[in-house]
């Protein structure tokens, strides 16, 4: 009984940290396993379901900033119920234990001598142990206790989960007490939980190796485009312009996918599944004879940054694509990924525009090392170096972009019902011209990546609501509007003729159409009680494979079809 009370409060974390936070499905699972480790030790100590899961529920949230953030939430109820209680002894009379927070306002659970007098466990969280104490997070064992997972600690010793250590030495618990992790990437739940602490402990030399690697990686995707200028193509010049738009997924997502392949501790077999996707696209960008500004390669430069992003999802899932967890986790990953870049974007912009005006001041004229050097450098670069913030939760953005999703939502909504109502009462169709369709195309993408991103930041346990009935009020009239502007497509396709243009909206909005349909179909069921929120995210994630295909659809065939023009 004991240990489903825990699982199910397990449970209910991991479902707030998937929500808030940004790990990965493995890193959720070791953390999970720690969790549960530590529950069932303090469970097994004395202590009662409620007090174990709090204290150890604490002692991980060093590692992880949703996790703390659960604490944070939660810690009035805790307080409310748990303060002040004592456990009841355990067997022999060894334990009575009561949850206090510890000084610097975390709470902890503290163990006091039941009537046997042996004190078996104390979790103070940040009190400094007695001397010859070491745990960090203050569980200390008389001698002859029995330490967790099954190790004896010795006398006056520290819980290390599963290590033993000497005195007053602190539990790192991202580290292991073997000789290194077998695979670069099982070190990570620890080091982003100690680089997110900023403190308690030690500096692991892991984080120094990892953040040489992103800046030497960063480096690499910098100095990456401007290779071709070796070779006569000067990204000034105005005549390879086009030269760069379609290479310009070369120049930084190899590198992001190198970080997240090493991150993950791939073996070199699957490394070496990598490489082809990159060297088939390039091929095809730069063997095609496309015309000098023709539609089916600036196509091509649209939809070949979107084939090759899956790669990346590949090398962030490990390789393990087929599950649920990892896609999703990938969704949401893109969608931190592409704020903080924009911010970062926005920033370098604005330095920028600075740096040349004071220059200016002095008569020395920086232009040219604005846009050959600075510019498309340093937005190689800050692909690589935001993608590694993302993943090691240094952005912050994990709290922004739910925030904004529910912002714009509503407003996306009332845009699109808005226009329906003027649709109808001024009785005009839809003018279906180049520009028209590419807005029309861009309104369904944003209004579909809102979606998406709502879905991976939502909690799937939690019960329909009035923001679920406003996201089904977005996808009915973005359908609305998508089902129209098709009518007009093919009117117009009917009348004029195939161009690429038509026919890769047309495509577009077919896929587009698809994916709000069925997505509008899960929503409804859910909020009727007849189907869980994971069927809405299943499909979501296993539809990524879908906008992959087509986009590498449009790059390698397209161009054939339309002769390159």
């Amino acid at each position: 009984m004991n240990e489903h009370h825990i699982e199910n409060a397990i449970s209910r974390w991991r479902a707030y940290v998937e929500r808030h936070g940004s790990l990965s499905a493995t890193e959720m699972d070791v953390l999970e396993d720690r969790l549960s480790g530590q529950a069932g030790d303090l469970l097994r100590l004395g202590l009662s379901p409620d007090e174990a899961f709090q204290v150890a529920v604490q002692r991980i949230s060093r590692f992880d900033a949703a996790t703390r953030a659960f604490v944070r939430d939660h810690a009035a109820r805790w307080n409310d119920g748990d303060q002040g209680a004592s456990a009841t002894p355990g067997p022999g009379g060894d334990q009575a234990a009561s949850v206090t927070p510890g000084p610097g306002g975390d709470q902890g659970a503290s163990a006091t001598p039941g009537p046997g007098g042996n004190q078996s466990a104390a979790d103070t969280r940040g009190t400094q142990a007695d001397p010859g104490a070491a745990d960090a997070r203050g569980t200390e064992a008389d001698p002859g206790a029995a330490d967790t997972r099954g190790r004896e600690a010795e006398s006056r010793a520290a819980d290390t989960r599963g290590t033993e250590a000497e005195p007053r030495t602190a539990d790192t618990l991202g580290t292991e007490a073997e000789p290194g992790p077998a695979r670069s990437g099982e070190a990570y739940t620890g080091e982003r939980g100690a680089a997110a602490a900023g403190g308690g402990g030690a500096e692991s030399p892991y984080i120094t190796v990892e953040t040489a690697l992103v800046l030497c990686l960063a480096a690499g995707a910098a100095l990456a485009i401007k290779v071709p200028a070796l070779f006569g193509y000067a990204i000034d010049d105005d005549d390879v312009n086009q030269f760069y738009a379609l290479n310009i997924s070369f120049f930084a997502f190899p590198f992001v996918t190198a970080y997240f392949a090493w991150k993950r501790g791939m073996d070199l077999p699957r490394w070496g599944w990598l490489i082809p996707p990159f060297f088939a696209v390039m091929l095809l960008c730069n063997v095609y004879p496309f015309s000098p500004g023709s539609d089916t390669a600036v196509l091509t430069t649209l939809h070949a940054p979107v084939a090759l992003w899956l790669v990346v999802g590949w090398a962030f899932a490990d390789g393990n694509w087929r599950a649920h967890g990892p896609r999703m986790d990938f969704v949401r990953f893109s969608g931190q990924l592409f704020i903080l870049f924009v911010l970062i974007a926005l920033g370098g912009g604005v330095l920028t525009g600075i740096t040349l005006t004071l220059f200016n001041a002095l008569g020395v004229n920086l232009q040219w090392a604005a846009s050959s050097w600075i510019i498309p450098c340093g937005a190689m670069g800050a692909i690589v170096v935001a993608a590694w913030l993302v993943e090691t939760g240094q952005g912050a953005i994990e709290q922004v972009a739910p925030v904004l999703t529910r912002i714009f939502t509503p407003l996306f909504t009332v845009m699109l019902l808005s226009f329906l109502v003027v649709l109808v009462w001024t009785g005009r169709g839809i003018h279906v011209q180049r520009e028209m369709l590419i807005a029309f195309d861009v309104l369904l993408i944003v209004v579909l990546g809102l979606v998406l991103y709502s879905v991976s930041a939502r909690d799937p346990t939690a019960p329909p609501g009035v923001f679920d009935g406003m996201q089904i009020a977005l996808i009915m009239a973005a359908l609305v509007v998508d089902a129209l502007v098709l009518a007009a497509m093919t009117a117009r396709i009917a009348e004029f003729g195939f161009t690429p243009n038509r026919m890769c909206a047309m495509g577009l909005n077919v896929v587009l159409f698809v994916n709000l349909a069925w997505t509008a179909r899960l929503y409804i069921g859910f909020m009727r009680y007849r189907g869980p929120f994971t069927a809405v995210e299943r499909w979501q994630t296993s539809y990524l494979l879908v906008f992959s295909a087509w986009a590498l659809f449009v790059v390698a065939v397209f161009p054939l079809v339309f002769g390159f023009n």
